[in-house]
């Protein structure tokens, strides 16, 4: 069981193929783990697993939890990572049961209620995925745009104003043809237009 920062981890591993992954840390899992404040970290578990708690032993240690919070370990029975609550703990959003295995997929996301952590569960495989997608949206440095074509002097123009808008044409028909309000409206209530 290890704990770096995911950076260093991500330097050193980030060429790597799954089967080398594989190779390097065999039957391992990995614990990204997210605290406000702090650098994301990466914990390896070996297949006995470990706890998350505030016990010094616990493989990943975070304040205000209980001693062991919870553990995730192996489960030969499954055949796959499980993760047994002792305390209340979020899996993607609903509440993991208490003292009985929960098998683990993928990037499930636990949380605690007492802080703000968020733990992402991968398995070699997965985690090959996480490598190279990790650091895409790394702000970019623009380059530095130099012309070398030579500067062009602007001619001085006298600058002449806009011509005002020519007047609306008048209306072709008088006043006298053009029927009254009261004419109008009282045509259109019996289905009468004036075109």
């Amino acid at each position: 069981m290890t704990t770096q920062p995911f950076a260093d981890f991500l330097k050193t591993h980030h060429k790597a193929t799954s089967e080398s992954l594989h190779q390097e840390f065999g039957e391992q899992a990995f614990l990204l783990v997210r605290e406000p404040g702090n650098p994301p970290l990466i914990v390896t578990l070996d297949p006995s697993g470990g706890a998350i708690g505030s016990a010094p032993e616990s493989a990943y240690l975070a304040e205000g939890l209980a001693a062991t919070h919870c553990e995730i370990r192996y489960h030969a029975g499954f055949t796959s990572w499980v993760l047994v609550a002792l305390e209340q703990t979020g899996v993607n959003g609903t509440l993991a049961p208490v003292d009985r295995p929960l098998v683990l997929a993928s990037r499930d996301e636990l949380r605690f209620p007492t802080n703000r952590v968020k733990v992402q569960f991968y398995s070699a495989e997965t985690l090959i995925k996480r490598l190279h997608t990790a650091g895409a949206t790394k702000r970019m440095k623009r380059p530095v745009v130099t012309s070398s074509a030579p500067a062009v002097e602007l001619a001085e123009t006298a600058v002449t104003p806009p011509e005002p808008p020519a007047p609306a044409p008048a209306s072709s028909s008088s006043a006298e043809e053009r029927p009254s309000r009261r004419m109008t409206r009282a045509a259109s209530s019996h289905g009468v237009s004036w075109g």
